[in-house]
């Protein structure tokens, strides 16, 4: 078991996530919850919050709704997992770019919801059952357009009992998902305005207020197609539950010594990927992925992964003023 999120339960408890593994099964995963009532002292035996092996993988955070409700988002694959990936001359190599962008797979996700502080897990209504709409995936003009994945979800509640969801996809875009019924039903998902790479985004509600943030890798058609799709994390605040998305600053960009933009125009709705020969790549190449957000006062905690291609990796974690993302 390996924790990767904490929240505060409505008890004053603290509840606690992570990935539990089947090693005699291939990609047997499943997470797993531990509560403390003392803080942080000891900690309850973990249970399954989905069903055991290859059955639910969650990356964003849970959601502490308005009735004392936890909703967990999670995602699970169909197909094969095998990933090749496009090259591109860096120095004097040609080295991997691009993410899942030549990926057999099929994703969609779900969430799973706990009434009594983690004890018991449900599923949201009809995941499982045939043609029902229990899973989420994006459908084009009626199927008309084809079936796409979507997947590493994340989630918060925008007010009592209606709860955003927000997906990563291959489509230029960032897809949301709405529940009016405390995450028991969601609607099908849709795409934003957040031209977005196949990345995840992380989300946050500020106290006191229905404002939203999100941090995401926002990136253009251009820049995810010549493979340089995880430059830039962007931030963005919503004033009116996720409608509309005001632009703010970035937080991370490789672009930046070149004067970087914090708007791109989202493009068309189309599968993006990265050419399978890629143009060079600048010799300060670096990724940042995977924001984390947790708030703290008056503070936005940020943390997300770093990856030189010269070398290296780490997490990199800073704080920021609330109000310094009202001001781009």
């Amino acid at each position: 078991f390996k924790g990767i999120r904490l929240l505060r339960l409505k008890s004053g408890g603290i509840g606690g996530f992570g990935g539990g593994s089947d090693q005699t099964k291939p990609y047997g995963t499943t997470p797993l919850f531990t509560r403390s009532d003392d803080e942080g002292k000891t900690w309850s035996r973990p249970v399954r919050v989905a069903e055991p092996y290859n059955n639910g993988t969650m990356h964003g955070a849970a959601a502490l709704t308005s009735t004392g409700r936890i909703v967990v988002p999670v995602y699970d694959f169909i197909g094969k997992s095998h990933r090749r990936r496009s090259e591109a001359p860096f120095r004097d190599q040609l080295v991997k770019v691009g993410h899942h962008g030549y990926e057999d797979a099929m994703s969609y996700c779900w969430a799973q919801y706990s009434d009594d502080e983690g004890e018991t897990w449900h599923p949201n209504e009809a995941k499982g059952v045939w043609a029902t709409g229990g899973e989420l995936f994006v459908t084009l003009d009626g199927s008309a357009g084809g079936h796409y994945t979507c997947e590493e979800p994340d989630v918060v509640e925008v007010s009592p009992e209606h709860l955003l969801m927000i997906l990563r996809t291959s489509l230029g875009r960032l897809f949301q998902s709405w529940s009016s019924d405390d995450g028991g039903t969601w609607s099908q998902p849709e795409a934003t305005t957040l031209a977005s790479s196949r990345s995840p985004a992380a989300l946050a509600r500020f106290p006191g207020t229905n404002d939203l943030l999100i941090i995401w890798n926002q990136s253009s058609a251009d820049e995810i197609e010549t493979g340089m799709q995880r430059h830039r994390l962007s931030s963005a605040v919503s004033k009116d539950g996720g409608e509309t998305w005001q632009r703010g600053r970035n937080v991370f960009s490789i672009f930046q010594q070149n004067g970087d933009v914090n708007r791109v125009e989202p493009p068309p709705i189309r599968n993006y990927r990265a050419m399978e020969l890629s143009p060079r790549l600048p010799s300060n190449d670096i990724e940042g992925m995977y924001p984390y957000l947790t708030l703290w006062k008056d503070r936005v905690i940020i943390q997300f992964g770093g990856v030189a291609r010269a070398g290296g990796s780490g997490e990199v974690c800073f704080g920021l003023p609330i109000s310094w993302f009202y001001g781009g």
